[in-house]
């Protein structure tokens, strides 16, 4: 059976391009790239050639040696400094460099370059190298990618022979007077796109003609996308903010706790926070909780977090406080039952 990866018809993400880099570091072949990727061992190679970058080895190209050049052993040009006195070959001539006077001056590509992998990720004798450097990386690679596609999918479906054939055919009938659909019609054979397009391209101004030449379109005001409002479909009745206002208008001394689930910076963390906000007294309670699922919030109200922390949790309610403040004997009951509370395994009481 063979191991040769079929490919699954994708572009190569970031994620692909990361393992095409360390797969090269670790000095594994192109067929061991391809399988982990699943892609072809092809499309490593145009991949790795297409968006490699070149790193020069001398940051003045006037500072290369004669001999770097590909020329140097079949070159015999002469004079190319201008001294017409001299003799000599100028490879020969040791005051002046070739790189600094020569047109044709080429580096001369590392031999290893020139068979896979292509680039100096993995080579051992890169600090020794006296050669250019070549080198693929994942983010530069995909940032190329990223900008080809961007401009490709760019401007009009037009080449500049038709945009100028479709203009010369156009124009002059538009500064006649002729509205856009009589031409379009009379003409449908010859124009190669729709008439919306031809509306696009006179607005963008690859016409000759300009917008002022449509006695129709500078009367209409540009359309706007209406926002529909979504369907109502029930579980929102007596529920809406402003019906919560009015309750509290109706009874202002309610009690109301706030519950609200704060997200990590971009949505990169499971983990959430359960925050609870009681109004009358402005205390908040935080939780923290794995995931912002229902299970997770039931365990909360649960307590099962708490237990689980040995938290004990008291709940008083209001009217047991005002009741307390005004029954002496209901109040040393109620500090009874707290004292017991606190002595015992129980870890939540509500009075």
């Amino acid at each position: 059976m063979s191991t040769k990866a079929t490919g699954n018809k994708k572009h190569l993400t970031l994620a692909d391009r990361a393992a095409i880099e360390h797969g090269i570091s670790r000095g594994e072949n192109f067929t061991q790239i391809a399988c982990r990727i699943n892609k072809d061992s092809s499309t490593i190679s145009k991949e790795i050639r297409r968006h490699l970058f070149r790193v020069p080895h001398f940051q003045n190209e006037t500072q290369r040696k004669r001999s770097e050049c590909e020329h140097f052993q079949n070159c015999e040009k002469q004079h190319i400094c201008g001294n017409q006195t001299c003799n000599s070959l100028c490879w020969k001539c040791r005051p002046k460099r070739c790189s600094m006077y020569c047109p044709d001056f080429t580096p001369r590509l590392c031999e290893k370059l020139k068979k896979p992998p292509y680039v100096c990720n993995d080579c051992p004798q890169i600090r020794n190298c006296s050669h250019d450097f070549y080198f693929y990386r994942a983010n530069y690679a995909n940032d190329i990618y990223s900008e080809t596609k961007s401009s490709s999918r760019s401007g009009i479906n037009q080449t500049p022979e038709s945009l100028e054939q479709l203009d010369r055919l156009v124009s002059p009938l538009l500064l006649q007077g002729q509205p856009l659909s009589h031409i379009f019609a009379s003409n449908q054979e010859s124009v190669p796109c729709s008439i919306r397009t031809l509306y696009n391209y006179i607005d963008q101004g690859y016409f000759t003609a300009i917008n002022l030449d449509l006695p129709r379109k500078v009367r209409y005001k540009k359309r706007r996308k209406v926002r529909r409002e979504p369907d109502n479909t029930g579980y929102r009745k007596d529920r809406s903010y402003l019906d919560f206002e009015r309750y509290l208008e109706k009874f202002p001394d309610t009690n109301v706790v706030e519950l609200d689930v704060v997200e990590g910076a971009g949505g990169k963390s499971e983990k959430v926070l359960l925050t609870m906000l009681f109004r009358n007294c402005s205390l908040m309670l935080i939780f923290l909780m794995e995931a912002d699922r229902k299970d997770n919030v039931q365990d909360v109200f649960q307590r099962k977090e708490l237990m689980r922390k040995k938290v004990k949790v008291v709940i008083v309610w209001e009217c047991t406080i005002k009741k307390m403040k005004k029954d002496e004997e209901f109040r040393e009951d109620k500090l009874h039952q707290l004292e017991d509370y606190l002595q015992n395994e129980q870890y939540s009481l509500e009075i």
